[in-house]
C-alpha cells in the first residue's frame, strides 16, 4: 500500500528527526544528493556537455536546490542558479551549501532578466528543476515565484521538481512537471486529481534511516495490486452461473444507446454470471446484435420498471442505473422504482441527478460520479481550490449518499476509509469509459462484495485495463469497448 502524508505530518517529521540529533544540513544534503541523482540518472552524460537551471526560492527546496547545484557541477554539469532574491538574502542551511557551490555555477537574480532572457536559458538546459516552494505553501503563488511557474510551464524543457511542484499545495498555479523527486513520503496534495498529473514521474527518496517508523497515519493510501487481490472475488471451478451473480442494468435512452450496451458489456467482461438489460427498445435492437449474452427487457414506458425489478431482484444481487438513462420522466420514474431495490447497487450518470429526490435507499448503494455530477450533488463544490477538497468531497457523498468512486487522475473511493486507486492513466478518458466502469462495479457487487470493496477492485481492474492497452497500444484513440475486453486479463492478476 502507497502512503501519502499531509504536509503536517512531514514537517513534524522533520522535526522530529532534528530534535533527535540529526542536523538539518544533513537532511538538506541528503535530500539534495538523492535528487542529483535522479537528474544524472534520468540524463545520462554520454560524453555531451549537459546543463541544468535549478530555480531557487527562499525555503528548504531551495537548499536542495543549491547542493543539487555543487553535485552537479562536480559531475561536469554547466548549471545556472536562478534566484527569487538576491544572493545575500539566502538565510539558513541553504546560505551556508551556497558557500561550497564551485566557481562554475553561474548565479543570476530572476528579477532582473526579462521574460524572453529566462525561457532561453531555460530551453537551452537539458533540465530545469524546481525549487521554489515546498509543502506548507499557504495562499496562492506571488510575485516573481508566480512569474517563474508560469515560464517553467511554457518552457520546452522537461522540469524535475523538488520534493513537489511548486505552488501545488495552493488553489494555483503549479508547476507542471515531467519528473518529482519525492523526499522522506508521497504528498497527500500529489495523490489525485489535476494535481497528480502535474508531478509526472515520482520517485520517493528516503532522508535517513528509519525515518518510516516516525510517521504519523497517512492521509491517503494508495490502492496497489496486492491490496485490491486481498478484497477480489474468488470463483471456484464447481461455479454456475447463478454463483457468479446476476446485474439488472437500467440503462440507455433513444439519444444515448451505447452507455447502456457498453456498462452490459463491462458487466460481462467482468464476470457476471447473467446480465439484464431493461432499456429503450432502440437500445435493445442495438444490443440484440452486439450483446448475445445479455437477456433484453424492453422499458419503453418508465412504469415497467417495478414489473421488471419484480421479475429479476431474486436472481439479480446487483442493479446499474443510470449510464445513458436520460433525465426525463420516464428516467425519473425507473429511478424511483430502482430505489426500492433492496440489493446491492451503483448509480452512475444520469441516474446520480435523482439521488438527492430518493432519499435513504433499503439496499445497499454506491455511486461511481465524475467531478461534474459530484459537484452538482454537492451543489457546487469546488474541487480544485485547495488540494484536500477532493478527498473532503468524496467524503461528503459517501456521507451524504453511499460508498463513492470519484473518478478523475487518482481516482478516490471514500467509504470508511479514503483510498486511492494506484492505476489507470488518460488512456480511461474517453466517451462510454465510465459506463465499462459502472458495469464492472456491477459485477463485483453481484459476486457479493459489499460496496466498497466493489469499488476498489473494480476501480482498480478499470485503471489496469487502461494501464494493459496504453503499454501494448499506445495511450490515445482507444475505446471503451477495448477497455471492457481487458477486464479479464485484470481480474485474473488479482484473482489467481
Amino acid at each position: 500500500m502507497k502512503k501519502y502524508y499531509d504536509s503536517a505530518s512531514v514537517a513534524k517529521l522533520d522535526a522530529g528527526l532534528i530534535s533527535s540529533g540529526i542536523p538539518s544540513a544533513v537532511l538538506m544534503e541528503n535530500a539534495g544528493g538523492a535528487i542529483a541523482r535522479d537528474v544524472l540518472e534520468l540524463f545520462p552524460a554520454n560524453g555531451l556537455p549537459r546543463r541544468a537551471v535549478i530555480c531557487v526560492g527562499a525555503g528548504n527546496n531551495g537548499g536542495d536546490g543549491i547542493v543539487v547545484a555543487r553535485r552537479l557541477a562536480l559531475s561536469g554539469w554547466a548549471v545556472t542558479i536562478l534566484l527569487t532574491r538576491d544572493r545575500e538574502a539566502l538565510k539558513g542551511d541553504g546560505a551556508v551549501f551556497a558557500r561550497f557551490v564551485p566557481s562554475s555555477v553561474r548565479w543570476e537574480a530572476s528579477g532582473r532578466l526579462s521574460d524572453e532572457e529566462v525561457l532561453r536559458a531555460f530551453d537551452a538546459s537539458d533540465v530545469v528543476l524546481d525549487g521554489l516552494l515546498g509543502t506548507g505553501t499557504t495562499g496562492e503563488p506571488r510575485g516573481e515565484i508566480r512569474r517563474l511557474i508560469g515560464l517553467l510551464n511554457r518552457s520546452a524543457a522537461p522540469c524535475l521538481s523538488i520534493d513537489l511542484p511548486s505552488g501545488i499545495e495552493s488553489g494555483g498555479p503549479w508547476v507542471q512537471a515531467a519528473f518529482t523527486s519525492s523526499i522522506a513520503a508521497y504528498k497527500a496534495s500529489c495523490a489525485s486529481g489535476s494535481r497528480r498529473t502535474a508531478c509526472g514521474r515520482v520517485k520517493l527518496h528516503a532522508l535517513c534511516f528509519g525515518e518510516a517508523d516516525q510517521l504519523e497515519e497517512p492521509a491517503l493510501c494508495g490502492l496497489e495490486r496486492s491490496d485490491v487481490a486481498a478484497l477480489a472475488p474468488r470463483c471456484p471451478n464447481w461455479a454456475h452461473k447463478g454463483t457468479r451473480g446476476g446485474v439488472l442494468i437500467f440503462a440507455g435512452s433513444d439519444r444515448y444507446r451505447g452507455a447502456a450496451l457498453l456498462s452490459a458489456r463491462g458487466a460481462l467482461r467482468a464476470g457476471a454470471g447473467l446480465v439484464v438489460l431493461a432499456s429503450s427498445s432502440s437500445v435493445l435492437d442495438a444490443a440484440a446484435a452486439s450483446l448475445p449474452d445479455a437477456i433484453l427487457e424492453r422499458l419503453d414506458d418508465g412504469s415497467d420498471a417495478a414489473s421488471v425489478l419484480s421479475r429479476w431482484k431474486d436472481r439479480c444481487r446487483a442493479m446499474i442505473v443510470g449510464p445513458g438513462l436520460g433525465r426525463d420522466g420516464r428516467a425519473e420514474e425507473v429511478a424511483a422504482a430502482a430505489a426500492g431495490f433492496d440489493g446491492s447497487s451503483v448509480w452512475d450518470g444520469d441516474g446520480l441527478s435523482f439521488l438527492p429526490r430518493l432519499g435513504t435507499s433499503s439496499g445497499r448503494r454506491c455511486l461511481t460520479p465524475h467531478e461534474g455530477e459530484a459537484a452538482r450533488l454537492l451543489g457546487g463544490w469546488d474541487f480544485e481550490s485547495a488540494p484536500d477538497r477532493r478527498a473532503e468531497g468524496a467524503r461528503r457523498l459517501a456521507g451524504l449518499f453511499g460508498p463513492t468512486l470519484l473518478k478523475g487522475p487518482g481516482s478516490l473511493v471514500a467509504g470508511e476509509k479514503i483510498s486511492v486507486i494506484e492505476a489507470g492513466g488518460r488512456v480511461l478518458a474517453v466517451p462510454g469509459s465510465g459506463d465499462v466502469l459502472s458495469g464492472a462495479v456491477g459485477a463485483m457487487l453481484a459476486a457479493g462484495l459489499d460496496c466498497e470493496a466493489a469499488l476498489v477492485v473494480a476501480g482498480w481492474c478499470h485503471g489496469r485495463a487502461g494501464d494493459r492497452l496504453t503499454e501494448r497500444l499506445g495511450a490515445d484513440g482507444r475505446l471503451a469497448q477495448e477497455i471492457a475486453d481487458e477486464l479479464p486479463q485484470c481480474l485474473n492478476e488479482v484473482c489467481s
